[in-house]
């Protein structure tokens, strides 16, 4: 599968929840309910692209992309 940059991925966590120190201080600021933050879209996604592709959240990680190329 090859990612197409339609950007969902980074703008359907309405709820997500941070699993760690590192993801929390990552979000700092956008924390609400303890290990959880509430946004529309992503503050790291630039261009459709995730600019911490790298460090981004586990819940993140394991989004199921429905908007993918796989010819390739």
């Amino acid at each position: 599968m090859n990612c197409i940059g339609c950007g969902k991925c980074c703008k359907k966590h309405w709820l997500l929840r941070l699993t760690s120190e590192y993801e929390k201080s990552l979000f700092k600021g956008y924390v609400v309910f303890g290990e959880y933050i509430w946004t529309d879209e992503c503050p790291y996604q630039k261009d459709n692209k995730c600019t911490i592709q790298n460090d981004k959240p586990f819940r993140c990680k394991e989004y199921f992309c429905e908007n993918y190329d796989d010819k390739n």
